[in-house]
């Protein structure tokens, strides 16, 4: 990816598909085509990349002024790849004038309002997003096929591995070599063919779903890289205050996995709108162990609760007279 000089610049990964870029372009730059071309091969870069970016751009150019130049560039420039501008010259600055962009590419987004909140001397510029939500709750992200290469070096015979390493180290070394490089070379052609004799490469296909209902949260993400930080601490020092620090990290992380579920489990039970929808994802919402919903689950979850247990109670005294 390339580094532009003539502006900053920020690229958020929300997946494989979809990105979201802001660009800064300050307004003492006074040279405006190396800007351009520079932005060019930014916006060609991330589409290899990603098929759906939101780009927001500060670009500090009058674009409600169609006749300059450079305004006609930028914006062919956003048409070549295929942006959809939404701004549409709208006054964007307590100065007058339209020096901000709000674009998409592969996908469509409202343009709700542009307000002046007097903290600034550009207006807020606010818009609506659509994603497709999964069972969970959470943004839907279509699973990702992945190969890689696999040697079950389980089954290597050791013994036998090692004799013919010794001997093709007799037959293909030279004797006399005095090249630290070619020596080191031919070891690596040896050790990689003994492998591929005795524990062949294969390739595996696998398939990573992201739509995970806990894990997704950024907030629980960045809780565990701190526990992790502290389990480091424990192993390395073994001091009592990283001890109390890491049990206290670890205690978060469970409130916080359990909150994060139980909003899952009220999402689910609020789009249930008949009681034959709601009972029929009570294997959904039930803990597998113990079978009942979490702690920190609402009056309204409790209740859904009560009704599937009389709904089990009243089935199973069916089942027992029919036998």
């Amino acid at each position: 990816m390339c580094q532009p000089k003539t502006f900053e610049w920020h690229v958020i990964s929300c997946n494989d598909t979809f990105a979201i870029v802001t660009v800064y372009r300050p307004p003492a730059l006074k040279n405006r085509q190396p800007f351009l071309l520079e932005l060019d091969s930014l916006l060609a870069d991330i589409g290899t990349v990603h098929s759906r970016v939101l780009l927001a751009v500060d670009v500090n150019l009058h674009l409600e002024k169609s006749d300059n130049v450079y305004t006609s560039g930028f914006l062919d420039i956003l048409r070549d790849h295929g942006f959809i501008y939404h701004v549409d010259r709208k006054t964007t600055h307590n100065k007058g004038g339209s020096l901000d962009v709000l674009c998409t590419k592969g996908f469509e987004c409202g343009l709700l309002s542009i307000d002046d909140l007097q903290i600034s001397d550009h207006f807020l510029i606010t818009t609506r997003i659509g994603f497709p939500i999964n069972n969970h709750g959470c943004p839907q992200v279509n699973s990702v096929a992945r190969t890689y290469n696999y040697r079950d070096l389980k089954s290597l015979h050791c013994d036998e591995f090692n004799l013919f390493i010794k001997q093709e180290c007799i037959n293909r070394l030279a004797p006399n070599s005095s090249d630290v490089n070619i020596y080191a070379s031919d070891m690596f052609d040896i050790f990689q063919d003994s492998l591929d004799k005795f524990a062949p490469s294969t390739v595996r296909k696998t398939k990573v779903n992201r739509s995970k209902p806990y894990s997704y949260d950024p907030i629980i993400a960045e809780a565990k890289r701190v526990r992790r930080y502290y389990e480091r601490q424990v192993r390395k020092h073994g001091r009592a205050i990283d001890k109390q620090l890491l049990k206290a990290q670890v205690n978060r992380v469970r409130k916080l996995a359990v909150k994060a579920q139980a909003k899952v489990i009220k999402t689910k039970i609020e789009r249930c709108t008949t009681s034959k929808q709601l009972f029929a994802s009570f294997d959904d919402l039930t803990v597998r162990k113990s079978n009942t919903l979490p702690n920190l689950a609402c009056s309204d979850e409790d209740m859904a609760q009560n009704f599937f247990c009389r709904k089990d109670r009243k089935n199973h005294q069916w089942f027992c007279s029919e036998s």
